[in-house]
């Protein structure tokens, strides 16, 4: 995380937490971020929008496990703290589906041709 903020010429501190939790599987994650200069939501909500847009697996809602379970889907939300200098964002994944096995299928589906969504669109076991 700190080598892709790196690359964006950022040096805010990034605080990862994947929370253990007594599920069958899921990973829940929150990230803090500390700017060091005010930065507008619009502007982390543009460049999220720029950096996931060719992301089909992104999506950007509560993130729940159970919006996930049995999905490849990664749905992330944030947060910007009203000072502009903390930011927050938390996402979910069905660490089974997309971890290694709909990693696998999407190496696959590109390496074979298809399209890198074939056999993905599954929507999460719950509402």
């Amino acid at each position: 995380m700190k080598q892709e903020a790196a690359c964006l010429g950022s040096k805010a501190s990034i605080y990862f937490t994947p929370h253990l939790l007594p599920v069958t599987r899921g990973i829940i994650t929150t990230a803090h971020i500390l700017f060091e200069e005010h930065v507008s939501f619009d502007e982390i909500r543009r460049r999220y929008d720029a950096f996931y847009k060719n992301e089909p697996f992104i999506r950007f809602q509560i993130a729940k496990l159970g919006g996930v379970h049995g999905s490849n889907f990664c749905d992330i939300n944030f947060e910007l703290g009203a000072d502009g200098m903390r930011f927050v964002t938390i996402s979910a994944i069905d660490n089974l589906i997309k971890g290694v096995e709909g990693q696998a299928i999407q190496n696959m589906n590109i390496m074979c041709g298809y399209t890198e969504i074939d056999g993905l669109q599954v929507p999460g076991m719950f509402p």
